[in-house]
């Protein structure tokens, strides 16, 4: 793991304090590069390696598993960089309990109006659809974010009420200041790009948090690129997005 990746350990570390015993798994996935089985040990080294890092922080977890899938259930496409990125990527989540696959194929409907897991599962899927970009030093979304804002907006019209929040991040070039100013604004854009007059999503917010929590290398261009991003994070979560804006 690398030095970068330790404040989002810590962040997982403290949500998780609040359910000890929640049975949870830390899934692992690679690229398509290499060989099946390369990748497959790959994302099962890496799956362990975030338990330990979680261990670590004092949390007991004693119903958390890791489990690497290699270059299984790819979300993008591997055949570019940013599709292989994208593939290659740890996701927590929660392990069913026993006889709930079963309730929901028979029409369970109480499971299946439980919002959370769902919206997760479906914001998941639009993120990975494209990527959120904004003009040159601006908030102001470029032509090519329509789509994906449009299947975010498809995912959050089935839970319209589910807190969630809009981060906005940015590379460190430029002032603090500035950073986070730009920052809340690109936050705002999105969420007024989101917002019609039948989906108020009166439990969204949006909030700018400038050069704070990067996930990537900022000396270098494409870390830049990757800390340069629009994160959807429902209340109690915690997740880093794959969206970005050019600055």
């Amino acid at each position: 793991m690398t030095p970068e990746s330790a404040e989002v350990v810590t962040s997982i570390a403290a949500t998780l304090q609040a359910c000890p015993d929640a049975a949870l798994e830390i899934g692992a996935y690679t690229d398509a590069q290499g060989s099946e089985s390369g990748n497959l040990k790959l994302s099962q080294d890496r799956a362990d390696a975030v338990l330990l890092a979680l261990k670590d922080k004092g949390t007991p977890l004693p119903a958390l598993t890791a489990l690497g899938y290699g270059e299984a259930n790819p979300i993008a496409d591997n055949d570019t960089e940013a599709g292989r990125r994208q593939n290659r990527r740890i996701a927590i989540t929660v392990v069913p309990e026993e006889g709930d696959d079963a309730g929901l194929a028979e029409g369970d409907t109480e499971a299946a109006d439980a919002p959370g897991p769902a919206c997760a599962a479906d914001l998941a899927a639009a993120e990975a659809s494209g990527r959120i970009e904004f003009g040159i030093g601006t908030a102001t979304l470029t032509p090519e974010s329509g789509p994906v804002i449009d299947a975010i907006g498809a995912a959050l019209r089935k839970c319209p009420d589910v807190p969630l929040e809009i981060g906005g991040y940015t590379d460190s070039i430029g002032s603090e200041a500035g950073n986070l100013r730009l920052s809340q604004q690109r936050a705002d854009a999105v969420l007024a790009a989101l917002r019609k007059a039948d989906l108020p999503l009166p439990g969204v917010t949006a909030r700018g948090y400038g050069e704070s929590n990067p996930v990537a290398d900022n000396s270098t261009s494409a870390g830049r690129a990757e800390n340069r991003r629009i994160a959807f994070n429902l209340a109690g979560e915690t997740g880093t997005g794959e969206d970005d804006g050019s600055e």
